[in-house]
């Protein structure tokens, strides 16, 4: 996390683990695909305001070449701390996710395809500030989604999404003039 040295890696597949958080990644890292499928992946924020005095509040990462403290993280912080601004395709389908942080997508600026069916997702906010605009691929399937929420202002709300994905959630409306600002959209599944 804390380290200097720049990882190259381009490809990190951590899917079918048993996850429970997003994973902390190299500052200086040139992940451009983050597989997290078929985890246990969820935020966890809310649990701060009910947290005992006998559960932990951080957490901390050691090397194991040696014996030394690498990075201290706050147990329940949501804040991205990981250089995802590489990141192209991030995968966090079937997993627990029941929200996204404020921000959490903001902090991925290259971010072409979000893949996030099969969660619990009941409400979402599709608005610019929350989903980068190189966004082409958008999977929501398969979620609790009831409703979708955007800001109306916003006409240009996700300009290069081509494939937008909403199949198999429980929505009764789809807020009006969504589509305006989606003039490369090719696919709506609904």
């Amino acid at each position: 996390q804390d380290m200097e040295e720049v990882f190259y890696l381009e490809t990190l597949d951590l899917s079918d683990n048993k996850l429970l958080f997003f994973p902390l990644l190299p500052n200086r890292s040139h992940i451009r695909n983050l597989l997290l499928s078929n985890n246990q992946l969820s935020f966890y924020e809310h649990l701060a305001e009910n947290n005992s005095e006998d559960w932990p509040t951080t957490i901390q990462f050691y090397n194991l070449n040696n014996i030394t403290n690498v990075t201290t993280a706050n147990l329940w912080d949501e804040t991205l701390y990981s250089n995802t601004s590489y990141l192209d395709l991030l995968d966090m389908s079937q997993n627990q996710i029941h929200y996204l942080p404020r921000g959490f997508l903001s902090k991925m600026p290259s971010l072409s395809r979000l893949r996030l069916g099969r969660n619990c997702l009941k409400s979402l906010d599709i608005t610019s500030e929350e989903f980068p605009a190189s966004l082409i691929e958008l999977d929501l399937s398969n979620n609790l989604l009831t409703k979708l929420r955007t800001n109306q202002s916003l006409l240009h709300v996700l300009p290069n999404l081509t494939h937008l994905n909403l199949s198999s959630n429980y929505l009764q409306t789809i807020p009006p003039r969504l589509f305006v600002g989606m003039q490369s959209l090719a696919t709506v599944d609904l």
